[in-house]
């Protein structure tokens, strides 16, 4: 396959005054071959006038209003792009953000140069007031062909759900391409408000332990911080999106559960300190039984950072 065909999946809700810039940014790809499905989730600001205007002038911008038979919610919209989807990769893009105008054609190039299920690549935060350093970052040309610059990430070998579960790799919904194969059949929880791509991406891995991708070490993927963010309402403790992270480890707690009955170490650490900083209200049941090698996490968690400090001071 010379020029396999990408699918972008954008799923967006009352973002008119972003969402233009992501869909240049989608415009502005050096790799022709992907279609763009926007999946609008009922917006009632202007987003359709501005979508259809890249409509009318590239029918690789597919639009789709969401019906009130769908429930709505990211992860019902991102379920909806799914099943458009026509290519032989998928990528997700958030309606605010902005990609490099390379990802693509770097993405096909080693997909093309290695057998393997994923591209995984790092993000860039940055506020509005960074706008314009962004713009001038994008502006840079990769030299990806020539670069040593990614390393390669083996399931079977490392066990990469447990760094997905406890975030060790930090794997945002936006920062993979996955060839469209490994998604088949997978789709989002559409019960969870947050996190919802940390726990299917933790399903991919869990119930595929022969997935072979690598990450590339530059930033193709420019994250917006705003106020009106789902991240952003998670830091401010919004209960809403607290109890869809709850949720979320609960649900991937179960899921490891039932292949490896024994979680290992660095699952169950991860668990107790969630639960210590008060971001996880309940331990999950399976392992509650180690109440003692919580209590003992924490007393050395405590006498590392005590010990850190007195360094500190002398």
């Amino acid at each position: 396959m010379t020029h396999p065909k990408v699918s972008i999946i954008l799923a967006t809700y009352n973002r008119a005054h972003y969402i233009k810039e992501a869909l240049d940014s989608i415009l502005a790809q050096t790799y022709q071959n992907w279609e763009c499905i926007i999946i609008d989730d009922r917006s009632t600001d202007n987003t359709a006038e501005i979508v259809n205007e890249y409509i009318e002038k590239d029918n690789r911008f597919i639009y789709f209003f969401k019906p009130e038979s769908k429930p709505k919610g990211l992860p019902a919209s991102r379920n909806v792009g799914l099943d458009l989807a026509t290519g032989d990769y998928i990528v997700f893009v958030d309606d605010d953000d902005i990609v490099h105008p390379q990802l693509l054609e770097i993405g096909m190039y080693f997909f093309k140069k290695y057998n393997i299920h994923f591209f995984h690549y790092m993000k860039y935060p940055f506020f509005e007031q960074d706008k314009e350093k962004v713009l001038d970052l994008i502006k840079e040309k990769i030299p990806f062909r020539d670069t040593t610059d990614y390393y390669f990430l083996d399931n079977s070998k490392q066990h990469l759900y447990y760094d997905i579960f406890t975030g060790k790799l930090p794997m945002a919904s936006c920062t993979v391409i996955w060839s469209a194969p490994t998604l088949k059949g997978k789709y989002f929880n559409e019960h969870l408000s947050y996190a919802e791509e940390r726990e299917y991406y933790f399903r991919v891995f869990l119930n595929n332990i022969n997935i072979v991708g690598l990450t590339f070490s530059n930033p193709l993927y420019f994250n917006r911080k705003h106020e009106n963010s789902n991240t952003s309402y998670y830091y401010k403790k919004d209960k809403k999106m607290r109890d869809g992270y709850n949720k979320a480890i609960h649900l991937m707690s179960k899921e490891l559960h039932i292949l490896e009955k024994n979680f290992p170490k660095q699952i169950r650490n991860f668990i107790y300190y969630e639960h210590f900083q008060g971001r996880l209200h309940k331990i999950p049941s399976m392992i509650y039984y180690q109440r003692l090698e919580y209590f003992l996490f924490i007393f050395e968690w405590m006498l590392k950072r005590i010990t850190l400090k007195i360094k500190k001071i002398f």
